[in-house]
């Protein structure tokens, strides 16, 4: 008699996970992005609208101790010669962690694309970060055209390019 009992909440459970993944895959958006400046831990300055016009832009929303982040930062970084071929640059912003510690993270990773600080988390607010990570594609107008929880196969076609 319990494994029928289990067996509703197990499907249930699966149903749910299912619906949720599915949900995370692709989310196509048009609106407008907000524009921050951020920066880097080494004090430079990153405007995201100073690629407006020129490059599609992947902004990651991320923390060093993220359960997927790294993964994610690191499926990027073999990848970024290829995105930036391809007319796009990856945006790295860190959510609330400090500058020596996202640094010393980068350095050891060898993340090769810009690594943002959201220090005070104004930005990833505006941007409605809850859970991390957070991957938003950009176009060349400034438009959000998806977002969601993964890296997608599929980012040139849904950035328009």
């Amino acid at each position: 008699m319990k494994m029928r009992w289990l067996g509703g909440p197990v499907a249930l459970a699966l149903v749910l996970n299912l619906f949720f993944l599915g949900s995370c895959g692709a989310a196509p958006q048009t609106k407008e992005a907000q524009d921050f400046t951020l920066s880097t831990p080494e004090g430079r300055t990153v405007t995201l609208s100073a690629y407006k016009g020129k490059k599609n832009v992947i902004v990651m929303f991320w923390k060093t101790n993220g359960l997927y982040c790294p993964f994610e930062l690191n499926n990027l970084k073999e990848r970024y010669p290829g995105l930036q071929k391809e007319g796009f640059e990856v945006l790295a912003v860190n959510k609330k962690e400090a500058s020596a510690k996202v640094k010393g993270f980068a350095e050891k990773e060898g993340l090769p694309f810009p690594v943002l600080l959201d220090e005070d988390g104004k930005v990833c607010d505006t941007y409605d970060i809850g859970g991390i990570p957070v991957f938003l594609i950009i176009n060349k107008e400034g438009m959000i055209t998806w977002r969601g929880y993964r890296f997608p196969e599929r980012y040139a076609e849904l950035a328009g390019s």
